[in-house]
């Protein structure tokens, strides 16, 4: 419970772009009713700093490696996290794991020693929680939870389920992407309601095809995942891919769709593995072998056996496909294939989708589509003929309200009340847009011309006018960029020509950097929340106008060169 409340305190501040800097149990204060205030935020910092070695920040016993200096990454919301790892450790064991008279070996121990097993000192304490406790006290950052509402729901599942559950999977509700580049879903109640409409009756075997479009920064990925967030706490298989106009692979969104799922299954342990085992053999029983071939994580999960690429033709492969899926949203009970970017799909997956179609209807498959309404009216065209009838729901994404605005930026600063005429001139500038009123709420907090007491927002009006906003959000992400270290400006160029998602390793070397200039820009970038980092270890853009806003600072003989 004490763990629970100091998360949530966190999480609160981490939505702001906060960092403690130095949870301890002396700045845990514990309440007659046994509820936990978290305290002291007189060190707190902006997320993305970073620290030199000669001048450590907080209490070292619970400092992560990267506040002494010894790990070269930036200062965020995790490092707060691996401290109350910490804590709770001890709250656990009676002792810290790491403990020593000399500050200079108590920082190495945090930066070079793997945290003792916490049931070694506390073997009453659940199997679940322990899990936990290690990878809160992840050496790296990446490897820790990476919001602390992701830790606050595996902490509220641990109270409410069997402690000793052996399939019991950490951290399968950790969102690295619900920061404040998502922000609250606000003003698109009608169109959260259509969708879950039709997402009901796929549930009943009614299978569909769902479009939604809007302007680039309108909330289509955000409203999508409000819907997939539900249905999945309700047990429904989720598939998700993305078509990228610059990847002409065929195929390429089915496979990160099916790779994503294959990746999901092999991370379950115990009796939740078996069931999803069983449900993927079943369901590949009459096509496996091909589906091998795409994906071969399969080969490693079951015992299909790839194809040889010579034996298969377009028709047979997409066929293949079809089946696989339909037969796995069979298997599970119910299945959600979204595809973003569908204007951009390829000719292979847009074949896919009409061998799909054919048997949709009787299926408990819904498959979301979503295109920006920018893209040309024929561009969507090959979609909706492989669909038909089938594709039966379209959602357009407007500007918000005034009103929807104002619910906007007071969610994105922590849910206090925020001044009208702020919120009715932050309306103005960004068009009603989510993304852009996100960049301006982000231009002004980071320079500082804001700042929450006691329930309500305080603006500091003559900084305000000041500040010399730009008209446009593409100028907001330029000043963000052009406020980055030379290494991450290097970093982010490279990445941009490479595409909406990237190896920062090809990236890097691309761009001339070292492993330590490697390291240090890709924690920036991170820390700036200009890129997100995916499952498979590579980085994507938050989105697409971020890498158009820098691609179009690189002249055109840098950008050959790259």
């Amino acid at each position: 419970g004490i763990a629970c409340d100091a998360a949530g305190a966190l999480a609160a501040a981490h939505a702001s772009g906060l960092v403690h800097r130095d949870v301890k149990p002396s700045n845990l204060i514990v309440q007659p009713d046994g509820r936990a205030k978290l305290i002291d935020f007189g060190l707190v910092a902006r997320a993305g700093i970073r620290q030199s070695r000669d001048a450590t920040i907080g209490t070292v016993r619970y400092s992560p490696p990267e506040q002494t200096g010894l790990l070269s990454r930036a200062i965020d919301g995790r490092s707060d996290l691996y401290a109350l790892g910490v804590v709770l450790y001890e709250m656990l064991a009676g002792r810290p794991p790491f403990d020593a008279a000399d500050v200079g070996e108590l920082v190495r121990l945090h930066a070079a020693v793997p945290a003792p097993d916490v049931l070694a000192s506390a073997p009453g304490a659940s199997p679940a929680l322990a899990a936990v406790v290690a990878r809160l006290l992840a050496k790296d950052p990446d490897d820790r939870f990476q919001t602390a509402d992701g830790l606050v729901r595996d902490l509220t599942r641990i109270a409410a389920a069997d402690p000793g559950a052996a399939d019991f999977e950490i951290g399968g509700n950790d969102d690295p992407t619900a920061a404040l580049h998502d922000g609250p879903l606000v003003g698109r109640e009608e169109e959260l309601s259509a969708l879950g409409a039709r997402w009901r009756r796929a549930q009943q075997s009614h299978g569909g095809a769902v479009v939604v479009t809007g302007a680039a920064g309108s909330g289509k990925r955000r409203l999508v995942r409000e819907l997939v967030a539900d249905a999945t706490r309700h047990g429904a298989l989720d598939l998700s891919g993305r078509a990228l106009q610059s990847d002409g692979t065929p195929l390429a969104p089915l496979r990160e769709a099916i790779d994503r799922y294959l990746d999901g299954v092999a991370a379950l342990q115990g009796d939740a593995r078996e069931r999803a085992l069983r449900e993927l053999r079943t369901a590949a029983q009459a096509t496996g072998d091909w589906i091998a071939m795409l994906s071969p994580q399969l080969a490693t999960l079951t015992d299909c056996r790839p194809v040889e690429p010579t034996n298969v033709t377009g028709e047979q492969l997409a066929s293949a496909i079809a089946r696989f899926l339909l037969d796995l949203a069979t298997q599970h009970g119910s299945a959600m294939l979204r595809l973003a970017d569908a204007s951009v799909l390829d000719e292979a997956s847009i074949h896919v989708l009409a061998e799909i179609g054919a048997e949709l209807r009787d299926t408990p498959l819904l498959v979301v589509l979503t295109a920006r309404d920018d893209a040309p009216a024929e561009a969507l065209a090959p979609v909706e003929a492989a669909l038909g009838d089938l594709l039966d729901t379209q959602i357009a994404l407007g500007p918000l309200t005034e009103a929807g605005t104002h619910e906007l930026v007071s969610g994105l600063l922590g849910g206090v009340e925020v001044d009208t005429a702020l919120a009715a001139q932050l309306h103005t500038r960004s068009g009603g847009n989510p993304f852009a009123t996100q960049e301006y709420v982000r231009a002004i907090t980071h320079a500082g011309l804001v700042r929450p007491s006691w329930g309500t927002l305080l603006v500091d009006r003559t900084g305000l006018d000041q500040l010399a906003l730009p008209d446009d959000v593409m100028g907001l992400v330029i000043a963000r960029v052009d406020e980055l270290a030379p290494a991450a400006r290097a970093l982010l160029a490279a990445a941009a020509v490479a595409g909406s998602s990237f190896s920062p390793t090809i990236a890097a070397e691309a761009a001339g950097l070292d492993q330590l200039e490697s390291a240090d820009a890709c924690a920036e970038i991170l820390a700036e929340r200009l890129v997100e980092r995916r499952d498979d270890g590579s980085l994507a853009f938050v989105h697409e106008r971020v890498r158009e806003a820098v691609l179009a600072e690189i002249a055109g003989d840098d950008r050959r060169a790259l």
